[in-house]
């Protein structure tokens, strides 16, 4: 009769759907910070349109943070982004 070998996975292993779920929740959570704060009532004085690059900006900023794809593809986005608005 052959036995079965069984492996152990190392004390640091992540498990891959973990790592996954971390990943996808680095990516939107940029996003995530700009949609809400485009969601907070614009200050008096302030114009609209201010409010909307600062969202963006702080989204962009948040993205250079947590740097879930490299800081180059994070700016270009958010050049894309501001002129697409």
């Amino acid at each position: 009769m052959k036995e079965k070998k069984t492996t152990i996975p190392p004390a640091g292993a992540v498990n891959p759907t973990t790592a996954t779920k971390k990943r996808l929740l680095m990516m939107a959570l940029p996003i995530i910070v700009a949609v809400l704060l485009l969601f907070v009532p614009v200050p008096d004085g302030l114009p609209p349109y201010a409010w909307h690059y600062f969202a963006i900006f702080v989204g962009v900023i948040v993205g250079l943070i947590f740097e879930p794809l490299p800081g180059a593809v994070i700016g270009i986005t958010g050049v894309v982004v501001i002129a697409l608005c």
